[in-house]
C-alpha cells in the first residue's frame, strides 16, 4: 500500500485493486492499468494536471474522505504545493505494487524518466534566466505589436 502526507499532515492510504481500477475507468475514462505501455501519457497527465490529479485522487480515497467527515472542498485543501508531489509519487507507487512484477518495473523506469526529464528542464532555465534581457525582450514585442495597431488616417 502507498501513502502520503498532504500539506495539512494528513495521511492518506492508496491501494490500486481491479475496483478502484473500474472506479476510476467509469468516472475519468481512465485506465491506470494502461500506464506501462509505450504511448501512454497519463503519468505525465497525472503530474501536470492538478485538477485531474485531485478528481482521481478523490475517488480512490473516497472512503477515507468520508471517515475524516471532508467534503472535496476540504480535501483539496491539503493536495497543494509539496502535497502534489507527494500525493503523485504515492499513486505512481501504487498503481506500481498493483502492476504485475515487469510492468511495475517498466511503470517505475518511465516515472523516473520523466521525472529526470523534467529536472533536467527546470535546471535548465533557472540557469539562462540570468541572461535574458528583459528589457530588450519587452522593447521588442512591444515595437512588433505597435507596428501591426491601426493608424489614424489624416484628420
Amino acid at each position: 500500500m502507498a501513502s502520503f502526507q498532504d500539506r495539512l499532515s494528513r495521511t492518506w492510504n492508496i491501494e490500486i485493486t481491479v475496483f478502484e481500477l473500474k472506479k476510476v475507468k467509469d468516472e475519468f475514462q481512465l485506465d491506470l492499468a494502461e500506464c506501462a505501455s509505450a504511448d501512454n501519457r497519463l503519468f505525465a497527465r497525472l503530474s501536470t494536471d492538478t485538477v485531474l490529479l485531485v478528481d482521481v485522487l478523490s475517488c480512490l480515497l473516497e472512503d477515507q474522505i468520508k471517515q475524516l467527515g471532508l467534503n472535496d472542498r476540504q480535501f483539496a485543501q491539503g493536495i497543494v504545493g509539496v502535497g502534489i508531489t507527494h500525493a503523485i509519487e504515492a499513486l505512481v507507487e501504487a498503481i506500481v505494487n498493483f502492476s504485475q512484477p515487469r510492468e511495475g518495473q517498466l511503470m517505475r523506469a518511465m516515472w523516473n524518466k520523466l521525472e529526470s526529464t523534467k529536472e533536467l528542464a527546470t535546471v535548465r532555465v533557472l540557469g539562462q534566466m540570468d541572461e535574458i534581457d528583459v528589457n530588450k525582450l519587452v522593447t521588442e514585442h512591444i515595437d512588433e505589436a505597435l507596428k501591426s495597431l491601426p493608424r489614424k488616417s489624416g484628420g
